[in-house]
């Protein structure tokens, strides 16, 4: 605060005298900073060990919830831990298409919603439209390809992602991975 209110003063100084006043103004800073260190650590220190003493009882709570021991626990995280080195390491060929899916679906929005502000003429218009037509082609084949590849549960409908806000099947919560995550992301919290 100090070095605030003192930088409009030291910005009508010459430059050695500002130079010597924004040093001394530094070195009384860092001797307010020492002497006031102890203090802020320790309210850094019991400010850990209360969110600490909060995960804790975050994690005694699952274990209750879901009556499992600490060995069951430990299965637990590295099950959680293997099926995410599991699922970067292998990539379906499903998951190729999830991604241009979502990109090609928003730009067909976007470039629908925009047709008639950008644009002024008809030339334009139908540049847009072409490209839409263009993009809609390359969506159609890449759900057909992703359809082929996923179970019956997650088959895309080409006009319902078009047609609103769709629920991408590849983002629904899963029932069984639930619990897991839950407890990982606890157990996790608390080794930090």
């Amino acid at each position: 605060m100090m070095m605030r209110e003192n930088a409009n003063i030291v910005g009508f100084f010459l430059f050695g005298g500002r130079t010597d006043m924004l040093t001394l103004m530094a070195m009384r800073w860092n001797q307010l900073k020492l002497e006031h260190l102890a203090t802020s650590l320790t309210r850094r220190y019991q400010k850990a060990t209360k969110a600490l003493q909060t995960q804790l009882q975050n994690l005694e709570s699952l274990r209750i919830e879901f009556s499992v021991s600490d060995s069951q626990l430990g299965d637990r995280v590295s099950d959680v831990k293997e099926w995410a080195e599991a699922a970067t390491t292998s990539t379906t060929d499903a998951d190729s298409f999830v991604g241009r899916i979502e990109v090609l679906v928003a730009s067909i929005k976007r470039r629908s919603q925009r047709l008639y502000k950008d644009t002024d003429g008809n030339k334009a218009r139908a540049k847009i439209r072409r490209k839409i037509r263009e993009e809609k082609g390359i969506l159609t084949l890449a759900v057909e390809k992703y359809n082929r590849m996923v179970p019956e549960t997650e088959i895309l409908c080409l006009e319902e992602i078009l047609s609103g806000d769709p629920a991408w099947p590849w983002q629904q919560p899963h029932s069984g991975m639930s619990t897991y995550t839950n407890t990982f992301s606890t157990v996790i919290v608390f080794d930090r």
